[in-house]
């Protein structure tokens, strides 16, 4: 069976399109400060069930960065839990307790984070990399 032509032309520039977008992205180091730039969105949970005892359940607030563009990281040879990854679209925020109420009311907008990548699957967002002491302020971050 012979493909038609035009079918492997749409297929050659799909593929074409797809290594461009990873080749194009801004490749990351584990555990290095880094800068990102994204939406903000809050990812609200209930949480575990009640304590036995206490009657209340701990609700947790988790924040996910939708980047604007993506990027990818490098393999740490150092730990093999730090795997490549080349594209990364979102990360979860892990802010330090001074700017989590300013994330709060920055929910939704546009904003630039400073902290350090690592990787992580957490029960909550799913995702494969954490943006750990995440902050709004550079000197934060060290």
């Amino acid at each position: 069976m012979r493909i038609p032509s035009w079918k492997f032309i749409v297929f050659a520039c799909g593929l074409l399109a797809s290594s461009s977008d990873a080749a194009g992205a801004d490749c990351l180091s584990y555990s290095t400060p880094v800068q990102l730039e994204g939406v903000l969105e809050r990812l609200h949970t209930p949480g575990f069930p009640a304590l036995a005892g206490t009657g209340k359940s701990r609700s947790d607030t988790t924040f996910i960065l939708r980047l604007s563009k993506p990027v990818c990281l490098y393999e740490d040879v150092q730990n093999a839990q730090n795997f490549a990854n080349p594209r990364i679209t979102a990360v979860e925020a892990r802010f330090v307790e001074s700017d989590f109420k300013t994330a709060l009311l920055r929910e939704g907008r546009t904003v630039m984070l400073w902290g350090e990548l690592i990787p992580g699957n957490s029960v909550t967002s799913r995702l494969p990399v954490l943006l750990m002491k995440s902050s709004f302020r550079k000197s934060n971050v060290n």
